[in-house]
């Protein structure tokens, strides 16, 4: 282990918050089961070098589309002593176990684990090993916190059932299911509502048999105690799983072949041989990444009547069988055939070609997902060759927005709950304050939902989001326990397949190669390696002490020299000395000259606010003979007193904050669209486009970049949903920028991104989807950082090097837009840099 590595398997211990910001969930070692297990076995929570670790295990096809039945299965620890910007990448996932195919190993797993729990077993003891960063040797001590995998993947791991009546590995034999029709759904929602909630005693209106109330109480979690003393009963042989099955002949009643099977599973899980497995609150996680994509299949399914869809004619006929819903049961027309009766779900012809239409006309920023247009089959009116990633966009983001525009449906919002539930739920920092409400709310989405929705619609995907705030409370946030790193690790290894007829052998030799080159890389300095190659959105740049206002980022395209009209000059000048504290003292001095010079006794707001946009960048440039420039804030104050050049650099594109941003003569021409901003200023969003990007400068001395915009004017052009979407209207602006006192200019620094939605119903409305960078980290405000001068502005620029904020807020987010005459009293005092 390298120098660097060893310093960093220190930073849940060293690198943590104050206490005001520990609470905060960012981390797994934030959570309860991290705490809980240090509580309990303190003397290895003393050392902070003692390793936590996952365990990650799911099967892929090293021949891709070459041969269909082929499954290899690599087991993967996760060290989650890393911070958070390293322990879920592929360079930090240690591959401990290669499983080879063909078949699947099933609940046999067990066989091929037994050298890693053996090794386990071996690090809870601790082993001698060498600290580089401390030059000595000391005791190294690991334990597996938890297992990441997908549901086929959670059975065979922990020995309990996922299919059939008990197929929920949380309510286990409690779990509320039914036959209906020729499916197993699973409701009963109304369980985890409060005993005195309306909701319990109208049975008629939700998807229980017969229209029953409901009087039961939500299961509870199983300890692992209770799980190991269920398991310890079952009897199971390893290698009857491989056996190939025979026939039954009637009135066969061998028992030497059938598994004993109980509600708690079909074997012992291995994992309970760890002295500490069964005391963890949280062994193995349910996985966000294959619920959502499920859930999201389920809605986009049933709303546009694809293959996928969980209403059917035979879920009608089971609707009769069942006496509920009455009004979607089959119906007969006059001439004696039979149609379903449409629901609140249902969308007509009409509606699928709006939705369909959004989603064709849909263009995202980059780096926000896949082109969404080419998975629409307009001919079918279907979406069709939907991922993983893209049923993840659509759910958090996408979906209750297109519904929205098109209003192709009468539940929008209540999908637009559901979705906000998962775009909490899968949040990088989470206040466990909030996990209470948050679990409240997806209870009462999944009863309203059973109220509008027939039984088959609840499979085991959607029960499972009952479960899924504990998991958050217990393990932290979702990032650090889906599949999503996993299954594009597993991608990356298939590269690794040369020889077909040894997939595991490459597999084996590529990793270690790979290894060997990466341990390699750390001690290498001046040369490119996978440790310091620039990322997709990276704004580095060698002289960023030259900008003002921490403005300096990436120049994306062509650049070309134009020299500004004197307008435009005026109003970019104006902007950035009405936010500079360099020149404030400039300023008193100004608004106290001028009633003089003018014979008033006192002057209004009005007054001083026509001042300032007239006159005072031209007393200010009289003044700049007077300054002595000797000290670095004096330079900076001259500079600033002499004004801008008169020529710049016009930018096509530019890269600052993880953001691309294109200017929109570019980016009208791309699939992409990445001219959409957004400033918030004392408690207002204000939305635009980009419509020019300069890079300006004080005589060569300081620079400066401005993106000059188009605003919607918020009293006229913004409409906001009870819900928080936003709609807006560009023909209906803040000003145009022709005027010396319209204001169309912002720092760089201080754009958020977002993109806008066609409305098909309201020609000219936009709505507004929020972008956020990729491997951004809110590592709280309690970080010793300064908080005068520059250090301000210092914190509000992302640190790539270590892929996170260095501090949650900043002054800078507070700059106001639009026109100076208005926002002028509140620019005062921002800091400069």
């Amino acid at each position: 282990m390298s120098l660097k590595t060893a310093e960093d398997m220190r930073w849940h211990d060293t690198e943590r918050l104050g206490e005001d910001d520990k609470k905060i969930l960012r981390h797994p070692s934030d959570a309860l089961a991290w705490k809980t297990f240090d509580e309990r076995h303190r003397d290895f929570a003393l050392d902070p070098r003692s390793v936590r670790l996952g365990l990650a295990s799911d099967g892929f096809n090293p021949y891709r589309l070459m041969n269909t039945t082929y499954s290899t299965w690599p087991v993967m620890l996760i060290p989650y002593n890393l911070p958070p910007w390293l322990c879920m990448k592929p360079s930090s996932f240690i591959l401990s176990t290669l499983i080879p195919g063909k078949p699947s190993p099933g609940n046999d797993i067990d066989v091929y684990l037994q050298p890693l729990v053996h090794e386990l077993k071996l690090l809870w003891t601790g082993v001698e090993a060498f600290d580089a960063f401390e030059g000595k040797k000391f005791n190294l001590r690991a334990a597996l916190l938890w297992t990441i995998n997908d549901f086929p993947g959670y059975a065979m791991l922990s020995g309990l059932s996922t299919k059939g009546y008990n197929e929920c590995p949380i309510c286990i034999d409690s779990t509320p299911s039914d036959r209906f029709g020729n499916k197993i759904c699973y409701c009963s929602y109304r369980k985890w509502l409060p005993s005195d909630h309306p909701y319990r005693i109208q049975g008629e209106k939700f998807c229980e048999k017969y229209g029953t109330n409901e009087r039961g109480k939500a299961p509870s979690r199983p300890s692992g105690t209770d799980i190991l003393s269920e398991q310890e009963k079952v009897e199971y042989v390893y290698g009857k799983s491989k056996a190939p099955q025979k026939k039954r002949q009637r009135g066969d009643n061998d028992n030497n072949d059938v598994q004993h099977e109980s509600a708690f599973g079909t074997k012992r899980s291995i994992f309970f041989d760890l002295v500490y497995w069964e005391h963890n609150l949280l062994r193995h996680n349910l996985d966000v990444m294959h619920i959502e994509k499920n859930v999201s299949k389920n809605i986009l399914g049933t709303l546009l009547s694809m293959d996928k869809s969980r209403d059917s004619r035979d879920d009608r006929k089971a609707l009769e069988k069942w006496r509920i819903k009455p009004h979607l049961w089959l119906s007969t027309n006059p001439n004696g055939s039979e149609y379903m009766p449409p629901a609140s779900y249902s969308m007509s012809t009409e509606e699928k070609e709006r939705f369909l239409n959004v989603l064709q006309k849909l263009k995202v920023p980059d780096g926000y997902g896949s082109n969404l247009s080419s998975c629409v089959n307009m001919k079918q009116k279907k979406l069709i060759n939907l991922k993983s990633h893209d049923n993840h966009v659509l759910m958090q983001d996408i979906l209750p927005v297109a519904l929205r525009a098109s209003n192709s449906t009468k539940l929008i919002d209540l999908l637009a709950g559901l979705s906000s539930f998962f775009k909490r739920l899968c949040s990088t920092t989470i206040d466990p304050d909030d996990l209470d409400d948050l679990q409240d709310g997806i209870i009462l989405t999944l009863c309203k939902l059973e109220i509008e929705f027939p039984p088959s619609f609840f499979t085991i995907m959607v029960h499972l989001l009952i479960h899924l705030v504990e998991e958050v409370k217990l393990g932290g946030p979702v990032r650090y326990r889906w599949m999503y790193p996993i299954e594009r690790y597993l991608s990356h290894l298939k590269s690794y397949v040369t020889n077909k007829a040894q997939p595991e052998g490459s597999i084996a030799e590529g990793f270690l190669l790979e290894e060997t080159i990466r341990f390699c890389s750390r001690y290498l300095e001046g040369v490119k390696t996978i440790f310091n190659i620039p990322t997709r959105m990276d704004d580095e740049i060698s002289n960023s002490n030259d900008y003002l206002f921490n403005t300096g980022g990436r120049v994306v395209g062509k650049e070309v020299t134009i020299r500004l009209d004197d307008k435009s000059l005026k109003q970019a000048h104006r902007y950035v000395l009405l936010h500079s504290d360099a020149i404030k003292g400039d300023m008193d001095e100004f608004l106290m000259e001028k009633p003089q010079m003018n014979s008033q006794s006192s002057a209004t707001e009005s007054d001083e606010s026509n001042w300032i946009i007239n006159e005072f960048g031209g007393w200010l440039q009289n003044k700049v003979h007077c300054i002595d420039a000797t000290t670095e804030d004096e330079k900076l104050r001259k500079s600033l007193a002499g004004g801008l050049y008169c020529y710049g650099r016009k930018l096509k594109g530019f890269i600052i904050n993880g953001f691309k941003f294109l200017s929109m003569d570019r980016d009208c021409r791309l699939l992409t669209q990445n001219y959409g901003i957004m400033v918030e200023a004392d408690g207002e969003a204000y939305f635009g486009k980009v419509m020019d990007i300069y890079e300006l400068n004080y005589y060569r001395a300081y620079k400066v970049v401005l993106f000059r915009c188009n605003w919607v004017d918020i009293h006229r052009g913004v409409r906001t949903y009870p819900n928080g979407d936003v709609c807006v209207n560009f023909s209906k602006l803040m000003h145009t920028g022709r005027l010396l006192q319209d204001d169309p200019f912002i720092f760089s620094s201080q754009a958020k991104q977002v993109f806008y939605i066609e409305d098909e119903i309201q020609i000219g409305w936009l709505h507004v989807v929020k972008n956020k960078p990729r491997d951004l980290f809110d590592l709280g405000d309690s970080l010793p950082v300064e908080v005068e001068g520059e250090a301000i502005l210092d914190t509000f620029k992302l640190d790539w090097s270590k892929k996170c904020w260095r501090k949650a807020s900043s002054e800078l987010d507070d700059y106001a837009v639009g026109n100076s005459a208005k926002f002028y009293p509140f620019y005062q005092g921002i800091t400069t840099s």
